[in-house]
C-alpha cells in the first residue's frame, strides 16, 4: 500500500482516511486515492468521503449500518433508532484501506455508481446504497445494491 502525498493533497485531507474511533490508522491505497480523484475530475464537483476510508478490526466489529438511512453506527440510529439493522462485513475492505464511501457534492449515488461500473467494469468491488456507493480496488470484480426499494436486474 503506498500514499502519494502530492495526489492526496490535490483534493482531499489525510484525516478523511482515518478511522473514525480514533485510533490513528490513515492508510490509504494510491489506486483508491487515484479512482477517487478521477471521480472528482469526471464529475467537477467535492468528493467527501462518507464514514471514512479505514477501519481498524475493533472499530469495524463495533459497525451497524442502518440500510434505510445509509448512516453508520454504534448504538442506535440517529434518525431511525434501529439498532443492528446490518453489521459491517467481518472482510470489509475496509480494514485493508482499500475501500471508500464516496458521494459526490449534488449527484445522485445511482449516478456515480454507473460511472464507476461502466469506467472499471472488469475490476473492483463496487457497491450501490440509497446515499452513498462503495468503492474498493480489489482485482475482482464484485457488484451489489443494496438500496432499500429496487428492481432486481
Amino acid at each position: 500500500m503506498k500514499l502519494c502525498e502530492k495526489q492526496s493533497k490535490s483534493y482531499f485531507k489525510r484525516e478523511e482516511f482515518a478511522c473514525s474511533c480514533g485510533c490513528g490508522f490513515n492508510a490509504v491505497d494510491i489506486e483508491l486515492l487515484a479512482v477517487l480523484t478521477d471521480l472528482r475530475e469526471h464529475f467537477g464537483k467535492p468528493v467527501y468521503i462518507k464514514n471514512h476510508t479505514n477501519r481498524c478490526k475493533q472499530h469495524n466489529e463495533r459497525i451497524r449500518i442502518c440500510v434505510k438511512h445509509g448512516c453508520f453506527y454504534g448504538d442506535n440510529c440517529k434518525i431511525c433508532g434501529s439498532h443492528g439493522e446490518q453489521r459491517s462485513s467481518k472482510k470489509s475492505q475496509h480494514m485493508n484501506g482499500i475501500a471508500s464511501d464516496p458521494t459526490v457534492k449534488d449527484v445522485s449515488s445511482e449516478l456515480v455508481y454507473k460511472y464507476l461500473d461502466s469506467k472499471y467494469p472488469h475490476k473492483y468491488g463496487i457497491g450501490l446504497y440509497d446515499t452513498w456507493v462503495h468503492i474498493d480496488v480489489r482485482e475482482k470484480r464484485v457488484r451489489w445494491d443494496k438500496r432499500e426499494a429496487h428492481d432486481e436486474d
